[in-house]
């Protein structure tokens, strides 16, 4: 396709960054443009898309993980385009659909309430614009991905990096997408930032040096915003404490549970020293049994002669099947087991982000306990969410609460233990 409106001279209806001009490139399968706020990102795809739209028929869907509603959706924002280029004449605005007089139109959908079925209706698209799609699963874009399958058809992403494990990041930053256009993209390559938001950007920049890398500069954050452990998971990034490590065999180690039946079940091997707490292997899974976790830990090394079992203080509560406590059961497969105190859930966050200035994390056999700490958050009524990630988290609180109650040698070892052994710091590197 012709680049007729980039080349024509700049006007004010008409103006577009620089980098825009991949937008009507041909050659591209996946557009990809990445960066913080006011780039441009949202306006220009979707100017781009009008553009386009009045010397082709094109259609176009818009979406994103998930829509509701209409209202979250671009529609207000490609509506006021052909406003602002004065196009309203080559357009027919609907309450749900726009439609323009060279035949082509645009749809708008959430992909998280698509179905295989469903979603086989869009293998006609041109081209897919994918909204926020540092919010878009893994499972969403296998769905996608193959869907949109007309000859010449492009997939655009526009994104603000959350974090570096984020599906859409792995897919074009860390893997490489096919035919793919990788732009990174800020504010200092918009012509036309406007100074309302370099104030706030200046503002930003000298209150939360953090936030203004993310927001402004498109810079991945240590853990999602307003995760309960942001500051302390950053603090751990920055100095080192997120690496490779290897059990100490002089040092007791406990296998913390979070116990769970109907949902997941968690549980983290963990060693203290006088001076550090170190998590160095981490188990999840789905409602499975505390059998399954019996296995499970003995077949990595983790067994009765060796480890301690450290259960929630509901680990003594007897169950109406079986008659029997997870105490019980666990002591039947012959493990030593200890309680955790219940203190109650805030006052076991307050304790555990004062130990996680201590806390070492193994970045490899716990990297999905990582993730689970980093999307840990609250949620509209201030309390600590319940989903997917809180049964990680509410383990690594146990942790901190029975932490001060953990031997720093080996039961039953004459060694010099407990507070007096010095920490051995070579042997936390793998090597």
């Amino acid at each position: 396709m012709q680049l007729r409106p980039l080349d024509e001279p700049r006007k004010a209806g008409n103006q577009m960054p620089a980098w825009a001009r991949v937008l009507f490139e041909p050659q591209w399968r996946y557009i990809s443009v990445r960066g913080g706020r006011g780039s441009g990102k949202t306006k220009n795809f979707a100017r781009a898309l009008i553009m386009r739209s009045t010397v082709e028929k094109l259609r176009v869907l818009c979406t994103r993980e998930v829509q509701l509603s209409i209202r979250e959706s671009v529609y207000a924002t490609l509506v006021n385009e052909i406003n602002e280029l004065g196009l309203s004449s080559q357009f027919e605005i609907l309450s749900n659909e726009i439609r323009s007089k060279k035949g082509g139109s645009f749809i708008f959908r959430g992909l998280a309430s698509e179905t295989i079925d469903s979603i086989k209706s869009l293998a006609d698209i041109n081209i897919c614009w994918v909204e926020e799609a540092q919010a878009v699963s893994r499972k969403s874009f296998d769905m996608l991905f193959p869907t949109i399958r007309a000859e010449g058809s492009q997939i655009w992403l526009s994104w603000n990096p959350e974090l570096e494990t984020d599906p859409v990041y792995e897919l074009v930053v860390k893997d490489g997408l096919p035919k793919c256009a990788n732009l990174f993209v800020n504010f200092d390559q918009n012509p036309w930032f406007p100074d309302v938001l370099r104030l706030e950007e200046q503002d930003m920049l000298g209150k939360d040096p953090v936030r203004h890398r993310h927001i402004w500069l498109g810079e991945p954050l240590p853990a999602v915003e307003g995760a309960i452990y942001f500051d302390q998971i950053m603090k751990m990034q920055n100095q080192g404490r997120i690496r490779p490590m290897t059990f100490d065999p002089d040092l007791q180690k406990y296998a913390v549970f979070d116990l769970g039946f109907n949902d997941a079940m968690t549980c983290g091997v963990t060693q203290r020293t006088k001076d550090d707490i170190r998590i160095m292997d981490y188990i999840e899974n789905n409602k499975v049994s505390l059998q399954w976790f019996d296995d499970a830990m003995r077949e990595r090394g983790h067994e009765p002669g060796n480890t301690i079992v450290v259960l929630p203080h509901d680990g003594r509560h007897k169950s109406l099947q079986t008659g029997l406590s997870p105490q019980e059961i666990m002591q039947m497969y012959g493990w030593m087991v200890e309680i955790v105190d219940n203190i109650g859930v805030e006052n076991g966050i307050r304790v555990t982000r004062e130990l996680m200035d201590t806390m070492y994390i193994d970045e490899f056999r716990c990297s999905q306990l990582l993730e689970r700490l980093k999307r840990y958050k609250r949620n509209k009524h201030g309390h600590p969410q319940h989903d997917d990630n809180s049964h990680g988290a509410d383990m690594v609180r146990y942790i901190g609460v029975h932490s001060n109650l953990m031997d720093t040698a080996m039961i039953g070892s004459n060694r010099l233990g407990s507070w007096g052994r010095p920490l051995s710091y070579p042997k936390i590197l793998a090597g």
